[in-house]
């Protein structure tokens, strides 16, 4: 049996920084909560289960939502003609 190629695009909207700050927003609130809330188990736990849900919010984010796969490359060239593009080179 053949093997089927797969070609993956991925959609780059944030900048680096835009997420750097993004994340360290979100870490910085957490660690307060943390802070906050030393020596008490149930705060702890928030805290964790925020941590937890946070991280499986970013990788199913990173993963699924930013993604596109094409089985051939002639899907691959529809679908980038289909693209609105602007004077700068951004999509607009």
């Amino acid at each position: 049996m053949a093997e089927k190629n797969e070609h993956v695009v991925i959609d780059r909207t944030k900048s680096f920084m835009e997420s750097f700050f993004s994340d360290l927003v979100t870490f910085g609130w957490l660690s307060f909560c943390i802070w906050m809330g030393m020596g008490s188990k149930f705060w702890t736990l928030i805290t964790g289960t925020m941590f937890f849900v946070y991280m499986a919010g970013k990788l199913a984010n990173m993963w699924q939502l930013k993604r596109k796969a094409f089985t051939t490359k002639q899907e691959l060239v529809d679908w980038a003609d289909s693209l609105e593009w602007t004077d700068d080179g951004q999509d607009a």
